[in-house]
Parts: structure tokens; C-alpha cells; sequence
């Protein structure tokens, strides 16, 4: 289990083991909860405050495999969203080629659909979008629509909140 082998107490690793190799989960939809019970010994169960812990462990243990041979890119991961940089795009599809390789080996899926490359030269790109965040090489830019789109949605969400029948 990689948790031990980045420092996760054998202990630990081995009740979280059993208890996430016996998943019990109830499916929702719409408000309402099907009474019978999914079982599951796969994947990591949401809302256990140590899933986060166990997917940084399982991602550092792939970007271990990744590196191997590679002094030059830089990486960054977090939670599940994996970035790197390279000088040229072919050094950048081999980190790509390397993390499905990796994927594949633990018996991960990945979205290909979200995968997505950049140029990082101001020559080469104006504008590109990380992790969901418009980036760019100019002092000031206008919001894209994604973001201003994502921006009216959490003013939305505020003043439905605000309507909540709580004491404040």
C-alpha cells in the first residue's frame, strides 16, 4: 500500500484498508436516496476526511514514475488536476504519454476529454486556461465567459443562500 511507504502509520493504512475494501454507499438523485446499498472495494469513498490523504499518496507515487529520467519539467499536482512545463511540445506529450502510461498501470481512467495542452511563449499563445483559470501573459485582459458565467452562478448561489430560513 503506498500510504506506508510515505509514512502513513502501518496501522492506519490497514484499518483504512479494511474499512474502504467494504464500501457501503446509497445512491441520490434528486432528493431521494435509493434505501438499497451499492458495495464497493474500489475507489475512494467520499466524504472521509483521509480520501484527500490517500489520493495525494497514490498521485506522488505517479509523479515519482513520471520524473524517472526527467530533471528538466517542471510538475505540480493537485488533489487529481496534474500541470507540467516543458521547453517543447514534444517533452510535454511524453509527460503526457508517461502519466496514461502510469494511469493504466494502477488502473486509473482517466478523462481524456479534459486533458489539455498549452504553448506558454506569449508568441505562441495569447491566453490559456489552467486548472479552469484564464491565463495570460498581458498586465490586464477582460473575464473570459467561462468565468464570468462561473462568477453570475455564485451570485446566484448567495442569495438563495441568503434566503434560508436560519437564525443569523
Amino acid at each position: 500500500m503506498c500510504m506506508k511507504h510515505f509514512g502513513i502509520s502501518k496501522n492506519l493504512a490497514n484499518v483504512l484498508k479494511y474499512s474502504w475494501q467494504r464500501q457501503k454507499r446509497y445512491i441520490c438523485w434528486d432528493h431521494n436516496v435509493d434505501p438499497n446499498p451499492v458495495y464497493t472495494h474500489v475507489g475512494l469513498p467520499p466524504g472521509d476526511g483521509l480520501s484527500p490523504v490517500a489520493l495525494a499518496c497514490l498521485l506522488q507515487a505517479g509523479l515519482n514514475y513520471v520524473k524517472q529520467g526527467d530533471t528538466i519539467t517542471h510538475h505540480r499536482v493537485y488533489m487529481d488536476d496534474r500541470s507540467w512545463a516543458t521547453d517543447t511540445a514534444e517533452q510535454s506529450l511524453v509527460i503526457k504519454d508517461r502519466w496514461t502510461e502510469w494511469s493504466r498501470l494502477v488502473g486509473l481512467k482517466e478523462n481524456i476529454g479534459k486533458t489539455q495542452l498549452a504553448a506558454c511563449r506569449p508568441t505562441q499563445a495569447q491566453q490559456a486556461e489552467v486548472l479552469g483559470v484564464a491565463i495570460t501573459s498581458r498586465k490586464q485582459r477582460k473575464p473570459t465567459e467561462k468565468e464570468l458565467s462561473r462568477r453570475r452562478d455564485a451570485l446566484n448561489t448567495i442569495q438563495r443562500i441568503g434566503v434560508l430560513p436560519i437564525s443569523r
